[in-house]
């Protein structure tokens, strides 16, 4: 079983029939950047796992280890409690996130707190920084 994140992005990569080279280009990042990823020499910013949700990654799995959440269950009090959430701390720390990226952070903690119905702020501080980050 893997034990970290690279281990896990390889192993979903593989199982979902992937090459390197083509999740290099539908994240738009260069085959270096992605085996440092996999190799857990670097870690991806928000957009780049944004962009592996589409193409059917589960990122609670890469960033926990653990399943996420069955899509069709969505609890809207704790959504709105993550939207709510968001909001406020984007507005504690300027600048301002624009919506794609205000929404890649509210998908992500949304994603990675729903088992335990808990919102850490280290967690969604760590997500607002990675969304300021410039794209690589």
């Amino acid at each position: 079983m893997p034990t970290s994140f690279g281990e896990r992005l390889a192993e979903q990569r593989a199982t979902l029939g992937f090459s390197q080279l083509e999740i290099c280009d539908f994240t738009a990042v260069n085959r270096r950047t992605q085996s440092k990823y996999e190799t857990g020499k670097s870690f991806p910013d928000a957009r780049y796992l944004t962009t592996l949700i589409s193409h059917g990654f589960d990122i609670v799995y890469l960033l926990t280890g653990e399943e996420a959440p069955s899509r069709e269950i969505i609890d809207e009090t704790f959504l709105r409690d993550v939207l709510a959430a968001v909001d406020k701390s984007v507005a504690e720390q300027p600048p301002p996130l624009d919506l794609d990226k205000k929404a890649a952070v509210a998908s992500l903690l949304f994603q990675i707190s729903f088992h335990s119905k808990t919102i850490d702020a280290t967690i969604l501080e760590r997500l607002i920084k990675l969304a300021r980050q410039p794209n690589t």
